[in-house]
């Protein structure tokens, strides 16, 4: 009966192993979130004819956060862009500057879904006023 036991609990072992995977954890089903790093207002008084668009802020450290936990990271382009690749869920995304760049940032709140592009822009806050 003891060599029996092993064998009749195989079955249980592997079926129960099988079809009850969480969400996401399949490779192929994962989506992207794209954006730009965009400081503003870098002027002090703006006005209907003279706008001052914010600007795209490189070299910025871009997280992705899973409740309290870091699951991407990546520094932004020369034009202020950056490109997670991410599986299927809910995450805040959040510009991190130097001090010298910003007095406070803005993090946006994005739900990724399998083979779709999820495009944002993150604020940083210059402190012109």
């Amino acid at each position: 009966m003891r060599r029996l036991l092993p064998l009749l609990l195989f079955p249980v072992l592997v079926s129960s192993s099988c079809g009850n995977e969480a969400p996401g954890s399949h490779t192929d089903e994962r989506g992207n979130v794209r954006g730009t790093v965009l400081l503003g207002p870098t002027c002090p008084v703006e006005t209907e004819s003279s706008l001052c668009p914010d600007e795209p802020l490189a070299g910025v450290t871009v997280k992705v956060f899973d409740g309290d936990l870091v699951v991407a990271t990546t520094e932004s382009d020369a034009q202020g862009r950056f490109t997670f690749d991410l599986a299927p869920g809910t995450y805040v995304v959040r510009a991190e500057p130097d001090e010298d760049q910003a007095q406070t940032v803005k993090p946006i709140e994005v739900t990724v879904v399998p083979d779709r592009t999820v495009e944002i822009d993150l604020p940083v806050d210059s402190g012109i006023r």
